[in-house]
């Protein structure tokens, strides 16, 4: 299970990445629907987090 969610995290790891790119390009090109890319970039990094500190031993 924890191999499961390691690798969810690392794929997360790659679009996030991914979709703050799209965000900047649609913004520049003025195309208004950088707010979808803001959106899932937001998601996928509180989801980054969220693996983080639950995989993180409690010491």
């Amino acid at each position: 299970m924890v191999f499961l969610i390691k690798l969810f995290g690392i794929l997360l790891g790659f679009v996030f990445p991914v979709f703050i790119v799209k965000a900047i390009k649609e913004s520049l090109q003025e195309k208004g629907k950088e707010q979808v890319y803001v959106v899932l970039s937001s998601v996928c990094g509180g989801a980054i987090m969220l693996i983080v500190m639950g995989l993180l031993p409690n010491t």
